[in-house]
């Protein structure tokens, strides 16, 4: 079993890095060519560069190979009318292997979710450190507000309580 470093440090997969532009030359955008930004991203969708293709990553991979489960499982639950169906023990067999296959498609997307998330974590430090910041406060919030509720809960219960134990039974 591979440890948490091994992950984020695989040789093998490019780290995922954050979108970014890069000045080039915009034919018919106006006077200052030299001074527009082209989204890379943008470029190779767009078909202007035909010997560049989008590089694959291993989150990329899991996600189509997600994809395909699903849809082979999918593909597998049809039914057609006039056709003899197979025996029960093919359908078995075959929902068995579909359903791990999908189960292990899931487990490589988390993975690799978690693997990109930890790396972005790595690099980027300082944002990370104010999102959780942010997330600790609001979460701070919400307990309050929480307490504050059951208290006044507690509070209505007890007096009702109270109130209904002083009146006289007739």
């Amino acid at each position: 079993m591979s440890t948490l470093s091994d992950l984020i440090n695989a040789a093998d997969s490019p780290a995922p890095s954050a979108r970014t532009t890069t000045p080039a030359k915009v034919k018919g955008h106006g006077t200052s060519t030299e001074d527009a930004q082209i989204d890379p991203v943008d470029e190779i969708l767009s078909g202007r560069s035909e010997n560049q293709f989008i590089p694959e990553t291993p989150l990329g991979i899991a996600v189509d190979n997600f994809g395909t489960n699903w849809n082979e499982l999918l593909c597998l639950i049809n039914t057609t009318v006039g056709h003899t169906q197979p025996s029960l023990d093919h359908l078995k067999e075959v929902a068995e292997c579909s359903a791990k296959n999908l189960k292990d498609a899931c487990l490589e997307l988390s993975g690799e979710f978690t693997r990109a998330s930890l790396q972005w974590r790595l690099n980027k430090r300082e944002e990370a450190m104010a999102e959780d910041t942010s997330d600790f406060e609001a979460a701070i919030g919400r307990q309050q507000t929480l307490i504050a509720r059951t208290e006044g809960l507690i509070a209505s219960h007890l007096s009702d309580f109270a109130n209904s134990n002083t009146q006289p039974k007739s």
